[in-house]
């Protein structure tokens, strides 16, 4: 179930009951694997750690080999359509070796995919990133992360496919190259 649910908003009574199991079960699972490292789950950024802990969360997996058990790349037509969940997983697992703390921003369902600092309490050290993993890079795809990377003083990246493009506020580059 998890492999299906690569970057999306998960809640474990949703999970509870698609899967028929109490969801006080599903949260202890969902804890073994998280501890065992096999997924990882990205809080909705908020001021307040509690309300944070309370709202949807995203899930990803472990490692992107995971990933690749659990789909078919024999059909290429849904191997490609997976590639954009693949590369998102890819980039929430460098950006977690780099930074402490890893969060998405999610407000009236407009999404920017990560937020990461090193200190919660420094608003400058925030960087903003979003993936779209495609090369036609469309400027409505900047226009949400710029607004609010431009009220916090931030600068953002969108990830690409093989993109790349430097302003003074803001980078395309592509995922291999994070």
């Amino acid at each position: 179930i998890m492999s299906n649910e690569v970057g999306s908003l998960v809640s474990v009574e949703n999970i509870a009951r698609e899967i028929g199991l109490d969801a006080k079960t599903v949260q202890k699972y969902l804890g073994y694997f998280e501890t065992s490292f096999l997924i990882s789950f990205a809080y909705n950024f908020s001021k307040s750690f509690r309300k944070a802990g309370r709202l949807l969360k995203k899930v990803y997996l472990g490692s992107t080999n995971f990933f690749s058990v659990f789909h078919d790349y024999k059909n290429h037509e849904v191997a490609s359509q997976q590639f954009g969940l693949l590369a998102e997983n890819y980039c929430f697992a460098l950006l977690r070796k780099r930074y402490e703390f890893i969060s998405f921003y999610n407000v009236r369902g407009r999404e920017i995919d990560f937020v990461v600092t090193n200190d919660l309490l420094d608003k400058k050290q925030k960087k903003y990133f979003e993936v779209k993993y495609r090369n036609n890079i469309q400027s409505r795809d900047l226009k949400f992360i710029a607004s609010v990377a431009k009220k916090t003083n931030s600068v953002f990246s969108i990830l690409s496919k093989d993109s790349f493009q430097v302003e003074d506020k803001f980078a395309v580059i592509p995922v291999w190259i994070l």
